[in-house]
């Protein structure tokens, strides 16, 4: 309730935070918790929202995969590829019209073990060298490993830095955030 009214604030419709505000102000009046602690316990809440969806979307990327076997676009892939920031662990989930329509899923510890599993795995077929090559390119376009690596490299942190503003506009929406 508390980030509705956040979010109304926002957009300026004072009408709608008037009758939002109703429900926190039944809370605090009962006397179980004051405004302060509803208001921490959000502030708490959505950093560890945040973090968690940044840390989710900024560890894939999409993309179309081809197979140049065919000139068929038949032979492409919608997939995504996924890393583990904890394990380090390669996901890559694909599929389209050459899978009918199925979602096919390889998984291994690093790169080069994904590459060998495109090569001579159980889906073998639905890759070539471009496509595994793609692959390897993809890898290194993942936005929390290109972070990473301006991190190593004393640039900042760009993955703290996009948690920091997202919770930041949450925290205090103004059109200046």
């Amino acid at each position: 309730m508390f980030q509705e009214i956040q979010i109304l604030r926002f957009l300026g419709d004072n009408v709608a935070v008037s009758r939002h505000e109703v429900v926190p102000q039944w809370i605090t009046d009962r006397g179980n918790v004051t405004r302060a602690e509803v208001e921490t316990f959000y502030r708490n809440g959505i950093r560890g929202f945040i973090t968690e969806i940044v840390d989710e979307e900024f560890n894939k990327v999409s993309f179309l995969l081809e197979n140049s076997n065919t000139y068929s676009r038949a032979r492409s892939h919608n997939a995504v590829l996924t890393r583990n920031p904890q394990t380090g662990q390669y996901i890559l989930s694909y599929g389209g019209t050459y899978t009918n329509g199925e979602t096919r899923t390889i998984i291994s510890s690093s790169v080069d073990e994904l590459s060998s599993a495109m090569r001579t795995g159980q889906y073998r077929t639905d890759f070539d060298q471009i496509g595994i090559d793609a692959v390897r390119s993809q890898a290194q376009l993942i936005p929390a490993v290109v972070y990473a690596d301006w991190k190593a490299r004393e640039l900042g942190d760009g993955m703290e830095l996009i948690k920091e503003t997202i919770t930041y506009f949450y925290l205090n929406p103004n059109s200046n955030a």
